[in-house]
């Protein structure tokens, strides 16, 4: 079965037992390699410890589905908070931006529900400013949300790949977006 140890060199291999009459190093077959600053902190994850060459502890499989699962999850996030089009324009989408936009939004609302069409000059992710009427600001919340929707599937389809995988190898195969 595949597991992953970690190196004197701070890696993490990806790799199998084997003979040890084979020329690989310490025994184990090659698979993948990841930096261990790349991941995220887990609790109770076991690393690779060598003792005179012998291998003493490893990742089981849940851990790595488990670390996976985090870039993914990390990544959405990042793309997320990254901004979102609307108007074929981009908009920031990072949690103060979104505050000010929902504030936004509710002004537009309001000044449309008492009889005012008042424009808006708003700042975009690039530092352009757009001008956009009440009922323009009203509709952004959808493309905001679409934009949201679409990498949640997008993680959730990993997230199927990584539950259904059964080796390391699978598992390293899984892109982290």
């Amino acid at each position: 079965m595949p597991r992953v140890y970690r190196t004197a060199e701070d890696k993490l291999v990806i790799g199998h037992y084997l003979d040890e009459s084979l020329p690989t190093q310490l025994g184990l077959a090659f698979v993948g390699e990841y930096s261990l600053d790349r991941l995220p902190p887990l609790n109770q994850q076991e690393y690779w410890q060598e003792q005179d060459g012998v291998i003493v502890s490893a990742t089981p499989l849940d851990t790595l589905k488990a670390v996976k699962w985090e870039r993914v999850k990390a990544e959405r996030d990042r793309r997320e908070a990254g901004g979102f089009e609307y108007l074929e324009k981009v908009f920031d989408s990072d949690p103060t931006s979104v505050i000010r936009l929902t504030v936004a939004v509710a002004a537009a609302r309001t000044a449309k529900g008492g009889g005012s069409n008042l424009s808006y000059y708003w700042t975009l992710a690039d530092n352009t400013v757009v001008e956009m009427t009440a009922d323009e600001f009203i509709a952004l919340p959808l493309a905001l949300a679409d934009n949201a929707n679409t990498l949640h599937q997008h993680a959730r389809t990993l997230r199927g790949q990584i539950n259904a995988a059964t080796t390391a190898e699978e598992i390293a195969a899984i892109p982290d977006w």
